[in-house]
C-alpha cells in the first residue's frame, strides 16, 4: 500500500490581542486530494466572516486556484513540489495567495482571450471565471525567486452594529 503525504507544514501567526488580523500559512502537495486539506486549513478563519456568502465565495476562489496550480502550473512537475498558501484576514478584507513554482504564467492575456459569456461548464476557464467573479481584486506575479503567486482579495460584508440590529423606535 502506498502512503503519500498530502500536508507538507503548517504556520499559524494570529494575534491574541487582535483577533481581527490573523494571518495562516500552509505548504502541501501538489495533489489534488490535498484540497480536502487546504479547505480545512482555512476552516481556521471562518470566525472572521459575517456573511456565510463572502466565506463560501472565497473557499470557492481558494479551491479554484488551488486547484489550477495542481493541474496547470505543476502538472509537469513531480507531485512532491510543494504549493505554499497564506491567507491574510484584515479588518474587513480577505486575501488569499497561492505560490507555486511552474512556468510564468500572463493571466491578463488569458483574461482578454477568455469570452466573458463563455458556458458555466466548460472545462477551460472555468475557475478563473469563478475567481473573477469572486474576487474584488486578483492577479498572478512571477517573483524574483522565481515562483509565481497568485494573488485573490475579497472584501467582507460589514460587520453589523447592535443599532443596525434593532429596529428603531416607531
Amino acid at each position: 500500500m502506498l502512503v503519500v503525504s498530502l500536508l507538507i507544514s503548517v504556520s499559524h501567526d494570529i494575534s491574541s490581542q487582535d483577533r481581527s488580523s490573523r494571518r495562516i500559512s500552509l505548504r502541501v502537495s501538489s495533489r489534488v486530494q490535498a484540497l480536502a486539506n487546504v479547505l480545512s486549513w482555512f476552516d481556521q478563519l471562518s470566525s472572521a466572516f459575517v456573511n456565510q456568502e463572502d466565506w463560501e465565495q472565497c473557499r470557492i476562489a481558494l479551491a479554484e486556484g488551488f486547484t489550477n496550480a495542481v493541474k496547470h502550473a505543476h502538472g509537469h512537475l513531480s507531485p512532491e513540489t510543494p504549493i505554499d498558501l497564506t491567507a491574510i484576514c484584515e479588518g474587513a478584507a480577505v486575501e488569499i495567495q497561492i505560490w507555486d513554482q511552474g512556468k510564468p504564467f500572463n493571466l491578463q492575456h488569458y483574461l482578454e482571450r477568455l469570452s466573458p459569456q463563455g458556458p458555466r461548464d466548460a472545462e477551460s476557464g472555468r475557475g478563473i471565471r469563478l475567481i473573477r467573479e469572486i474576487a474584488d481584486h486578483f492577479h498572478y506575479e512571477r517573483t524574483p525567486d522565481g515562483r509565481n503567486c497568485l494573488h485573490i482579495a475579497k472584501r467582507l460584508s460589514p460587520r453589523k452594529t447592535r443599532e443596525t440590529l434593532v429596529s428603531p423606535p416607531s
